[in-house]
């Protein structure tokens, strides 16, 4: 087992400086030779956990939430949320791995 970071970060637009960040550990395991894989509902939590801790951050230094113009997602995993038979998707994902 290893750990990856799922990590939010806020930046001010005209200045780049960092304002507000929150990160969680997501496993990934290896069950085969080259393979990587995640629990998508770890990532999905993980994606909940880092919006509200650093929408919390942001409210303490009295930044309005509709001030946010954009989202970048640089997360690697493709993540099937369901199907079209209604089954849920959520199993073991494979990710990128680029080492």
């Amino acid at each position: 087992m290893n750990k990856f970071f799922f990590f939010l970060q806020v930046f001010n637009a005209k200045t780049a400086e960092l304002i507000s960040q929150h990160q969680v550990e997501i496993t990934q395991s290896f069950p085969k030779e080259g393979w990587v894989e995640e629990d998508p509902k770890e990532i999905l939590q993980s994606v909940f956990e880092c919006i509200e801790r650093t929408s919390e951050k942001l409210a303490q230094l009295s930044i309005d939430m509709s001030n946010i113009k954009g989202v970048c997602q640089l997360l690697h995993t493709l993540t099937v949320l369901w199907r079209s038979r209604g089954e849920k998707g959520f199993r073991a994902q494979s990710c990128w791995c680029a080492s």
